[in-house]
């Protein structure tokens, strides 16, 4: 059995003592005799020949019309690749290493530069242990989906599901970069002044057709964020499925951040599945005063900004101060091809002009997938806010081909 424990050392600021803050991650991973077996790895030499390869090649471009601010044309188009590879588990034990670039074909009004920020980065550089059908533990540089911290981070998550229908996930970020077609940061970044984000996120069935998930973000000294979401399907039919979700975030502020204001979010959603079709409606709400938790210049919310399930393909102000957003999709799928389209309407408080505005944005999307693990993907947005110079319409197209 190995347990794992997670010491973080860190100085108080402003010369005060130094504070040890311990965080036990304690999974306890039974490594049983089969992961002692050929096929786990016998040696370090089989666990790197037997190691998977997996990566990218793809081209994108996007090209953005703005209404009224300059410049009023700006894009860009590129060629990216990655490469990673993860050993076979030795002892339950991998390592794992990745690598991203970007080139630029061509662009217009610096429309790549501002974007890509970096030609070359190493996205993934970890050290997993895992057992099978208990959980596993990562460390280092990985890319993470959860509901308030996404893209790619540098730190540890260790997952488990100690009893059926129970997972759990408990997780430290220190640093944050965004690897992606449309962006690359240019290096990983600090999370919260190396303080670093905390998160604990656990799903429970306790019915077939329901699923609970309560979470907590915790960064010390700028936020606290317990929430609760529920999501209930119910098949009506062998080809008629309906999901409903609700969620509510509270973002508890820090007083230590300036001009600080606690928020919350609220969402609810109901999607119905049929014959290969979909359509949805949603509305999302937040704090009058302090929306997802406001700081002084994060208007778009302290918990936001470690990522988020925004439903838009923009979506510049759903998380924004007073914000009201509801919205519409539909989408269908038919021998490999795939039509989204989704349209939103949001009322937010706007700190820079002093009043309420609204954004509407309407989303279409077309995908296909010539042959195996090669897809291509055009979006078209169309942004039409009060402030026209915050107003533009802009496509992306992307063919991707994975291994």
């Amino acid at each position: 059995m190995i347990i794992i424990t997670l010491i973080i050392i860190k100085p108080k600021t402003k010369g005060k003592t130094m504070k040890r803050t311990a965080i036990s991650a304690v999974l306890a991973l039974a490594l049983g005799s089969s992961l002692a077996n050929a096929e786990a790895g016998s040696s370090l030499e089989e666990a790197f020949k037997n190691g998977q390869f997996e990566g990218h090649v793809a081209v994108y471009g996007q090209y953005q019309k703005n209404k009224d601010a300059d410049p009023k044309k700006v894009g860009f188009s590129s060629g990216s690749a990655s490469i990673g590879y993860e050993t076979a588990p030795l002892h339950g034990v991998s390592l794992g290493l990745g690598a991203w670039g970007t080139t630029k074909f061509g662009e217009k009004n610096d429309g790549y530069d501002e974007t890509i920020e970096s030609n070359a980065i190493f996205h993934k550089a970890y050290i997993k242990v895992a057992h099978e059908g208990m959980g596993e533990v990562v460390v280092g540089r990985q890319e993470v989906d959860l509901e308030w911290l996404t893209d790619y981070i540098e730190g540890a998550v260790g997952s488990v599901t100690p009893v059926e229908n129970l997972s759990i996930v408990l997780g430290w970020a220190n640093r944050q970069a965004v690897v992606d077609f449309d962006e690359v940061s240019e290096r990983f970044e600090k999370m919260n002044a190396s303080r670093g984000v905390y998160v604990l996120d656990v799903k429970y069935s306790p019915l077939e057709w329901l699923e609970l998930n309560p979470y907590v973000y915790y960064a010390p000294e700028a936020l606290r964020a317990p929430g609760l979401k529920a999501t209930a399907t119910l098949a009506l039919g062998e080809d008629f499925t309906s999901s409903t979700m609700a969620q509510y975030v509270a973002a508890d502020v820090d007083s230590k951040i300036q001009d600080h204001e606690d928020g919350y979010v609220a969402q609810i959603e109901q999607n119905l599945e049929f014959f290969g079709a979909n359509a949805g409606v949603g509305y999302i709400k937040t704090d009058k005063k302090g929306g997802a938790g406001y700081g002084a210049n994060v208007e778009d919310g302290i918990l936001a900004s470690y990522g988020d399930q925004n439903p838009l393909e923009e979506g510049n102000w759903v998380y924004g101060l007073d914000a009201k957003t509801y919205y519409l999709k539909a989408g269908y799928e038919y021998e490999g091809f795939s039509f989204e389209a989704l349209y939103g309407e949001t009322k937010y408080f706007s700190l820079a002009d002093d009043k309420k505005l609204k954004e509407k944005e309407l989303d279409l999307s077309v995908g296909y997938g010539f042959i195996k693990n090669l897809n291509t993907e055009l979006i078209y947005a169309r942004v039409k806010n009060d402030n026209r110079e915050d107003s533009y319409n802009i496509v992306k197209a992307l063919a991707k081909y994975s291994f």
